[in-house]
């Protein structure tokens, strides 16, 4: 997992120490304080402030990104380019180089990437999910982000 804030400590670890058959190969985080927490609260035996380190890259099925937006889409491609499944929280890019980037290498990888949303009964979900309730079929959410500078 990259990125040990609020939302990686009290959400996405909790779930998958809880709810799933995996564990927490590798924390990191620029904060040593959050990653050393969440390896000692959730058991993982390796933790860094290097979230790049190719010995990170070997030793997981899937990377968790979770970290500052500005950074997922390139934690992205450098964990894509390396043979990693990646997951992302939303959003996977803040500004279109970092998608067209990222989209290059997704085309270019056999290697499987999920985006998350962590606001499942929103509003705006709820008014997808009526208008999708029939559909069969995958579907395709695009959204902008509108704010500020991160």
């Amino acid at each position: 997992m990259i990125g040990c804030g609020h939302h990686a400590f009290s959400s996405i670890a909790y779930f998958l120490a809880s709810s799933t058959n995996s564990n927490l190969v590798w924390v990191g985080d620029i904060n040593e304080d959050a990653s050393s927490s969440l390896a000692y609260c959730y058991g993982s035996k390796s933790v860094g402030n290097q979230c790049s380190d190719s010995r990170n890259m070997e030793a997981v099925d899937i990377v968790y990104i979770a970290s500052n937006h500005y950074s997922h889409a390139d934690y992205a491609i450098e964990y894509l380019q390396n043979g990693c499944d990646v997951f992302i929280e939303k959003p996977v890019a803040v500004n279109r180089d970092q998608l067209e980037r990222l989209k290059t290498v997704m085309k270019n990888s056999s290697n499987k990437i999920f985006v998350g949303f962590n606001r499942p009964h929103s509003p705006a979900i709820k008014l997808i999910k009526e208008f999708t309730k029939n559909n069969e079929e995958p579907i395709t959410l695009s959204c902008f982000i509108i704010g500020h500078y991160l």
